[in-house]
């Protein structure tokens, strides 16, 4: 393809003397004067690979179009060749000192004129190729690798603890593109980016996109605290394009251990982001040595989970619920337990169950967890029993995936269960962020006949609007709330009129986590009987 070249003099011979050397090997675009180059290569400047450029010229010399690129990031790129008389040396002079990248005299060379251009263009686009390997195509950063080198640049010019190395990311941004559609992603991430970067470069910092939703940055200490820190936080969990706040995570690592190479600072930044995903009481964490040990437990769990799926690792158990006023069995919720064969341990959920919700690996984990409570209950009927509904967990992963109703309606209708008795358990946290898309999804849950159970109610989240949104038929509470309470009497106060308020809205309560009977007959002396433990 050829290249695009723009020639400016306001002597008509003159271009067309240049023009007709240049015509077979690029395209040719024309100017008279310097108003209307700069024009040109504000509309197309893009598409021009060269500048030929005469000095003399009304309106607007060469040197004021030479000044006018120079102060443009966009413009300043493109090499300019001078024309110049034979006796114009000083004009030479002041052209390169103003940003040209070579000069040709006249009587043009024809040869002279093309080598030299092409050298020119040449070695700009080589210079455009080695740029571009260093920076993010979607977003304009740095990439990873660049982004290294420049922070390894940086932190040896100061003292150990002048520098914050942080880690920021989206929490859940596939959910985005899945909502949105990728273009609304892409133009979320340039948002991000852009935003972040005016901030970090004006403190004398460095960022870069490491990979899909993930950025880096390295910044002064000074900025922690300050409010442009704070301000620049809230503005990128605003994006333009959606309709909710998004949830970021950053990690952060004071640079206190000179020793360590940049890649090791990103490196401990990165455990301290990873620590609260998928938490929603917090946004910012900073490393220390204990996540390092958490992220070595972490991995070793990642590395055996499919093959505990696969081998049949992870156990249902049954955890009962009665109603404490007749003493009969009304449900159960199944509870997954792991247990390590080569010892016979369990591994407590709370080391595995946060892992898996982070990286996905939690949906594969239900579906056997579900499948398996649909055989259950199949196998009930078969012999004869009287079933009872059973409860399993719907993780927020979970229902953001897109073949989440057709697996949870196909494992109802190849055993061929009744729908009412396998109950939908959703935390309360999980409408934390993008309460529309999960309300739809329950919505169409509910139409299509499951109970669906708020789950965990007064663990930490606890909204009203959850109860007036989200049309649930069973409040699960958390029988937390009073334990975690200095004031017994005011926790039981607001736990007697959540147990009021489920039921004005035609809810059931199951208050879950007792385990003394004094537990028992209290929540029975305030109206609620269902009970789980």
């Amino acid at each position: 393809m050829k290249r695009r070249v723009l020639v400016v003099d306001d002597n008509e011979i003159n271009r067309a003397i240049l023009i007709e050397m240049l015509r077979g090997e690029y395209n040719i675009t024309e100017a008279e004067d310097g108003e209307e180059a700069l024009e040109i290569l504000k509309n197309e400047g893009k598409k021009i690979s060269a500048v030929l450029l005469d000095i003399i010229m009304p309106k607007l010399d060469g040197f004021e179009v030479l000044r006018c690129m120079q102060g443009d990031p966009q413009l300043e790129r493109i090499p300019v060749l001078v024309t110049t008389g034979s006796a114009e040396s000083d004009s030479e002079v002041k052209a390169l000192s103003l940003g040209a990248s070579d000069f040709i005299t006249k009587p043009y060379n024809t040869e002279v004129l093309k080598h030299r251009l092409w050298n020119l263009i040449h070695l700009r686009e080589s210079a455009d190729k080695i740029e571009a390997s260093r920076i993010d195509e979607l977003t304009g950063l740095y990439n990873r690798k660049s982004f290294l080198e420049e922070a390894a640049k940086m932190v040896a010019k100061k003292e150990a603890g002048y520098y914050v190395m942080s880690c920021f990311d989206i929490e859940s941004f596939k959910i985005i593109n899945d909502q949105y559609g990728t273009k609304t992603g892409d133009e979320v991430l340039k948002y991000i980016a852009d935003t972040i970067n005016r901030a970090i470069v004006s403190f004398g910092g460095v960022c870069c996109r490491v990979a899909s939703d993930n950025f880096a940055m390295l910044y002064p200490c000074s900025f922690i605290g300050s409010k442009e820190l704070e301000k620049n936080h809230r503005d990128t969990t605003t994006p333009p394009g959606i309709d909710h706040p998004i949830v970021v995570r950053i990690g952060r690592y004071i640079v206190n251990d000179l020793s360590l190479s940049v890649n090791a600072m990103y490196d401990r930044a990165s455990m301290a982001e990873m620590s609260i995903r998928g938490r929603y009481d917090k946004h910012i964490a900073q490393y220390d040595e204990t996540m390092r040990e958490s992220l070595i437990r972490e991995q070793q769990i990642v590395n055996e989970m499919y093959d505990a799926l696969k081998d049949g690792q992870f156990e249902p158990w049954f955890q009962p619920q009665y109603n404490h006023a007749s003493g009969a069995l009304i449900g159960a919720e199944i509870l997954v337990r792991w247990r390590r064969p080569n010892t016979g341990l369990l591994v407590p959920p709370n080391d595995f169950i946060p892992v898996f919700e982070r990286n996905g690996f939690i949906y594969e984990m239900d579906k056997y967890i579900w499948e398996s409570a649909c055989l259950l209950i199949r196998k009930w009927i078969v012999e004869g029993n009287e079933p009872i509904p059973v409860s399993v967990n719907i993780s927020r992963v979970d229902l953001f995936r897109e073949d989440f109703f057709e697996t949870i309606t196909g494992f109802v209708k190849k055993y061929d269960v009744p729908v009412d008795l396998l109950r939908l358990e959703i935390t309360e946290s999980a409408f934390a962020n993008s309460a529309k898309k999960l309300i739809s999804v329950v919505n169409e849950l509910i139409e299509y006949g499951f109970t669906v159970e708020i789950d965990d109610f007064g663990s930490g989240y606890s909204s009203l609007n959850i109860l007036k949104d989200v049309p649930a038929t069973v409040l699960k509470l958390d029988m937390k709330l009073l334990e975690s309470s200095h004031d017994s009497k005011r926790a039981g106060s607001i736990l007697e009129s959540v147990v009021r308020m489920a039921k004005w809205l035609g809810m059931s309560v199951i208050a879950e986590g007792v385990e003394t009977l004094d537990q028992a007959d209290y929540l029975k002396s305030i109206g609620c009987y269902n009970i789980q433990g």
